[in-house]
């Protein structure tokens, strides 16, 4: 007689090792293309905040041109949010921006999601065995010793799960939609107070949205 098919219990079934793996790469693929697809958006939102605040005119291209030329998003985002920063002080109408439940709120919800992105860009779809069950994980490379040998003396298992990236997902998009409200906001900021009263009012909902996603959410770590 041969070998038995080893198996695991996966979504309450249990199916041989081998078609978990299958199952699992093949959706951990989908949700990084998905959150990737999210995060292209956040960082179009973001260089239409700074457009917003610096730009002469809805055609002028060159804060994009800023935005982009700087490589890495924490720096991209450290530079909008200063822009934005300035915008408030100088311009009495954007004060409430600066509540805690506002851009601070938003500022700290950036930061989480740059953690979830730089562990997605350094990691990779990897198959682990780990005391004698198969794990499939987007990993740091297998050298990395503070993210993948410190976890395992710790008896805890690294990477990133597909469900851990598709929370990240899920959590990214309304961050998306605060900042579009905010792109709305300071063009509204030109014009009148009620256009502005109009686009802060639309802005809370989605602040609420923000809020209560991230209230059962665990908090990622630093890489």
């Amino acid at each position: 007689m041969g070998r038995p098919i080893r198996t695991v219990l996966y979504k309450g079934m249990r199916v041989p090792i081998s078609r978990y793996m299958e199952l699992e790469r093949a959706r951990l693929k989908d949700e990084f293309d998905l959150f990737n697809n999210a995060f292209s958006s956040l960082e179009y939102a973001l260089s239409g905040l700074l457009h917003a605040v610096i730009g002469s005119s809805i055609r002028d291209r060159i804060p994009y041109a800023i935005y982009y030329s700087v490589n890495r998003f924490d720096a991209r985002v450290q530079m909008a949010e200063n822009a934005l920063l300035e915008a408030i002080n100088q311009n009495d109408m954007l004060k409430p921006l600066a509540a805690k439940t506002h851009w601070p709120f938003l500022s700290e919800k950036l930061r989480r999601i740059r953690i979830l992105r730089n562990a997605i860009a350094h990691g990779s779809l990897q198959n682990l065995e780990i005391r004698d069950k198969v794990y499939v994980r987007w990993v740091p490379p297998a050298s990395d010793v503070i993210r993948i040998g410190r976890i395992l003396r710790k008896r805890q298992i690294p990477g990133l799960t597909a469900e851990d990236i598709a929370q990240g997902k899920r959590l990214l998009w309304p961050v998306v939609d605060c900042m579009n409200d905010l792109n709305m906001l300071l063009r509204a900021s030109r014009r009148d107070k009620t256009a502005w009263q109009e686009r802060y009012d639309e802005l809370a909902p989605h602040l609420r949205s923000v809020n209560e996603l991230y209230q059962g959410s665990h908090e990622p770590e630093e890489p």
